[in-house]
């Protein structure tokens, strides 16, 4: 679903991606849940016993709620793509991994303290 946010699709939704910005900010003042994300990649103990670290918990909850009322909108996938896209972008400004891999850290880095922050992407 992402990919197709960078695809000459996007004038088939009828609506320029710039009307998603308020859309955007609300998701932006989305009430933290724990979730998949906050259970799976937040300060957690693995099965293997090893402590994950790759986002903070106050992230991975607001990440969550953002991911589940992304899927509630009653909007074109197209949009929803963009939305989705956004997400992983902000993700990946607050994560706390180095490398090709994405291995995460022992300890915390600096950018992992930044509050998650939807921005529509570039299309």
């Amino acid at each position: 679903m992402a990919a197709s946010c960078h695809t000459p699709d996007m004038a088939l939704t009828g609506r320029p991606t710039a009307d998603l910005a308020p859309l955007v900010e609300r998701l932006n003042q989305s009430k933290p849940k724990k979730g998949w994300l906050t259970t799976n990649y937040c300060d957690v103990l693995s099965s293997a016993g090893t402590v994950v670290r790759v986002w903070q918990p106050h992230n991975g909850q607001k990440a969550d709620a953002i991911r589940d009322a992304i899927d509630k909108l009653q909007l074109p996938e197209q949009d929803k793509a963009v939305l989705i896209t956004s997400l992983i972008l902000a993700l990946d400004k607050v994560d706390n991994t180095v490398g090709i891999q994405q291995a995460y850290l022992k300890e915390w880095c600096t950018r992992s303290y930044n509050e998650l922050l939807l921005q529509l992407p570039p299309v």
